[in-house]
């Protein structure tokens, strides 16, 4: 059993080369925290504005400038808003350190998943084997044992099956239209449950939640820039 597994981990390598997969992957962590940043700062501006109108809606009904029933109303209104804005808050400040140091640590193992598995202790194997994958299933019945089938962790198989995005062409009509809040392009897009996701989500499981504050900006660039160099 264990010569099967380990002769499945010498297998187990990403569709790109090492190099594009991180310098990628790192490139689109380092887009999605300053679009995270951004976004924290427009929602601490919101958050400020309703406590504030919520403030002003109290003393209104304390000088009886409006009926008690409304005001109430009105500031049961804004707390709704203002723990929708507290809890995108929250979720943009997950993505930091913490996911920084999980990405790097998957890409050091699925740089050579052979010889991480072949150089560590049974514990640490066994850690692997469970990191890694939801299933292996073996066949016994005829012949030396042998894995038939694998399943991944969504994290792992996000990884294993990342390619480059492909590149849009630039639009001049485009540059000159309105500017919008563009969401965030990916370089490194997998299949993940038969799904397509960006590799960095289905990586970090993270989203970025969709602001309720959003600001127009320029975009120049109208293509995903895609690093193919090496490190």
């Amino acid at each position: 059993m264990e010569a099967a597994v380990e002769a499945a981990w010498s297998k187990e390598r990403p569709a790109l080369p090492i190099d594009q997969l991180q310098l990628n992957l790192m490139a689109d962590f380092e887009d999605h925290a300053e679009r995270a940043r951004h976004d924290v700062e427009l929602l601490k501006r919101r958050s400020d504005q309703l406590r504030r109108e919520r403030l002003k809606w109290a003393e209104k009904a304390m000088e009886g400038v409006v009926p008690d029933d409304i005001a109430r109303d009105k500031q049961q209104q804004l707390a709704a808003e203002l723990a929708r804005v507290e809890t995108d808050m929250v979720q943009l400040g997950k993505l930091g350190d913490l996911q920084r140091d999980s990405l790097e640590a998957a890409l050091r193992l699925v740089a050579d998943c052979g010889r991480a598995d072949a150089l560590g202790s049974d514990a640490l194997r066994r850690a692997y084997n469970q990191a890694w994958f939801q299933r292996i299933a073996v066949d016994e019945d005829e012949g030396p044992v042998r894995v038939v089938e694998l399943e991944r962790e969504e994290s792992f198989e996000a990884l294993h099956t990342a390619q480059l995005a492909e590149l849009q062409s630039p639009d001049a009509e485009l540059d000159a239209a309105i500017e919008v809040m563009s969401p965030v392009a990916y370089r490194l897009n997998a299949v993940v449950a038969g799904s397509n996701v960006a590799v960095l989500v289905g990586v970090t499981g993270f989203e970025p939640a969709a602001s309720s504050s959003r600001t127009k900006r320029a975009t120049k660039l109208r293509h995903t820039p895609i690093v193919r160099g090496r490190v």
